[in-house]
């Protein structure tokens, strides 16, 4: 298992490559069957990302994580809600949002709610919610690797797709963890607090 963290208490990314070995159905990788199902589709549509590392490296990320695995291969932690890659121009882009408390208390108006790990979450019932979301968009300074090729089998595919994924994740991380330090302990998962901001 790899993860990144910002404190002692909070993993942002994770990578388990063991729950992806012992719950896959071909005693491999659980997520090779999903990227196995995915590149033909998207190699047709898109032959460069047999090709271009960038292309790749998006391909395999978003093979990796929600909608498309759930669990993901890779998964993240609140503050974190959603982290997708892109090809930019040719660079890799990143997508990144992170719920945060509002800047103002606004009367009549409900908002994040923390739930029994102290979480961030949307309220269950309420005829007005107001949520705060921070929203980053960068361009990640990585050297992905060359994709496998159009030859390569399901297993090269595979490694090529996970080390591309590993290496886009540490970039993530830099760029994520800085931030979630700026924003403070008001976004952050708390192990010991639970209820209302």
């Amino acid at each position: 298992m790899k993860a990144a963290t910002v404190t002692n208490r909070q993993e942002l990314l994770v990578i388990d490559d063991e729950y992806d070995r012992t719950r896959a159905s071909d005693g491999f990788s659980r997520y090779g069957a999903y990227l196995a199902m995915r590149l033909p589709a998207v190699a047709d549509g898109d032959p460069d990302v047999l090709t271009d590392p960038i292309r790749w490296g998006a391909f395999a990320w978003a093979s990796a994580t929600p909608p498309v695995m759930s669990p993901g291969y890779v998964t993240w932690n609140d503050p974190v809600e959603d982290i997708e890659l892109h090809w930019d121009d040719g660079r890799l882009g990143a997508e990144i949002v992170i719920r945060a408390p509002l800047a103002a208390r606004l009367v009549g108006w409900r908002s994040w709610e923390r739930d029994l790990c102290g979480n961030l979450v949307e309220p269950w019932h309420a005829d007005r919610v107001a949520l705060s979301r921070v929203s980053l968009r960068t361009v990640l300074d990585v050297a992905l690797p060359d994709p496998p090729g159009q030859g390569a089998t399901s297993e090269q595919n595979v490694r090529a797709a996970k080390h591309a994924i590993s290496i886009a994740a540490s970039a993530v991380e830099q760029v994520l963890a800085p931030v979630i330090l700026a924003l403070g302990d008001s976004c952050r998962c708390r192990q010991d607090q639970g209820g209302r901001l």
